[in-house]
């Protein structure tokens, strides 16, 4: 255990707007000058402002200093005051920050990576004769691999890259999201201290964001789909501490862990169902057989009447199934909830619609397509899509229908 930081880094920013500004009027940011900017700007308290220049000193975040007023009453008469820290220590290896709440305090390192923890964030309390791993190192390390060469996996995962950057185009670059304006005098006046990449050294131990994802994706760096995720959550961390957990970077942040984790779910389901359904190589994709060929059954939604899926997944109870016709849209039903596709469809009490007819006909499709293709096995080894089904090109282009489900 280490007490490595104390100072909230919300705070820390504030304070750090602080001195900044009272130094651009000219004044020596004293601790009367930093409360009153404190209270005006951020409501905060004198006695919660006091408490965090002390950790902020603590922490080499801020360094006591003396100067001579340079204007007013205080002309040429020393002052103690604050000034913005100009050395810090490159050797540390480790986080300052909780990797599970964002904040400083008694912490545990991690014997695997850079990140840190306090006890009563984690569950797996380490022994006292082995090392503690966190849990993004133990998952990286007793995931199951998915069978496929490295280069294949990268693919798939500059193939995520590419879906998130275009969603989060303001979290590929950590110099644009890990940026800061702060207000000066009358509304409207700011000082962009953006280009002030000093303030991201003292608060990121670890730079991570979508283009260097794309990058190590690039370079074949990846060897588990734990890593992709892992780097995420980097992500996350970052944008917490900088721009506070409540911010609206935050809140995007978090929900672009959501999408990763959706967008590597599906890979480790079915990695060619992935590929299809991102590159979409031809206008039939969903009817283009996997290696092995998904289960068909007629699934029912909540809310909804059975419409043809293939399935996914199945975790005891609950499959996971993804439906022909329209958006194929993905859903989690219980077991109850499946008919086989030998079923008639006249049991299922189905209303016949131009929705259902056009995802019976993708059905029928890719049903051919099964009986065409030559032993669809277990195989995974695989690099394209278009390789494993060359008679599809074979087929009549049908137009593609609506469906009336939606996506979950």
């Amino acid at each position: 255990m280490s007490r490595r930081r104390m100072s909230c880094p919300q705070a820390v920013q504030q304070l750090w707007d602080a001195v900044k500004v009272i130094r651009y009027q000219r004044q020596v940011p004293s601790l009367e000058r930093i409360v009153k900017y404190m209270y005006r700007v951020n409501t905060m308290s004198e006695e919660e402002v006091t408490r965090q220049l002390g950790y902020c000193v603590r922490d080499g975040l801020l360094v006591i200093t003396k100067r001579k007023g340079l204007k007013g009453k205080k002309l040429g008469v020393e002052q103690e005051g604050y000034k913005l820290p100009d050395t810090m220590d490159s050797s540390d290896k480790h986080d300052w920050y909780c990797s599970e709440c964002h904040i400083g305090g008694d912490v545990i390192c991690c014997g695997g990576c850079w990140r840190v923890y306090h006890l009563s964030c984690i569950n797996n309390l380490p022994g006292t004769k082995h090392k503690y791993l966190c849990s993004i190192c133990q998952s990286c390390e007793s995931e199951e691999t998915l069978n496929i060469k490295q280069k294949r996996l990268n693919k798939l995962l500059s193939l995520a890259c590419a879906s998130l950057k275009d969603r989060y185009s303001f979290l590929v670059n950590s110099s644009d999201m890990l940026q800061r304006s702060i207000n000066i005098g009358s509304p409207g006046a700011q000082i962009d201290i953006g280009s002030e990449n000093w303030r991201t050294k003292y608060l990121i131990s670890e730079t991570m964001d979508i283009a260097r994802m794309m990058s190590k994706s690039g370079k074949r760096e990846y060897t588990h789909l734990a890593q992709f995720i892992a780097d995420v959550h980097t992500i996350v961390h970052n944008v917490v501490i900088f721009h506070g957990v409540h911010s609206n970077m935050a809140d995007n942040a978090r929900q672009m862990l959501r999408d990763c984790t959706s967008e590597v779910s599906q890979i480790r389901a079915c990695h060619t169902c992935y590929e299809a359904s991102v590159t979409k190589p031809t206008r039939h994709w969903f009817c283009l057989p996997c290696k092995p060929p998904h289960t068909l059954v007629y699934a029912k939604a909540k809310g909804y009447s059975y419409w043809p899926a293939k399935v996914i997944k199945v975790e005891g109870e609950k499959y996971e199934v993804r439906f022909f016709g329209g958006a194929h849209c993905r859903a989690t039903v219980d077991k109850s909830a499946i008919e086989p596709i030998s079923v008639n469809p006249n049991s299922l009490q189905v209303k016949r619609s131009p929705s259902w007819s056009k995802a019976c006909e993708e059905l029928k499709r890719h049903q051919e397509m099964l009986a065409k293709n030559v032993n669809p096995d277990s195989s995974s080894s695989s690099d394209s899509v278009s390789s494993i089904h060359p008679f599809f090109f074979y087929y009549l282009l049908w137009p593609n229908g609506d469906t009336g489900l939606t996506c979950q």
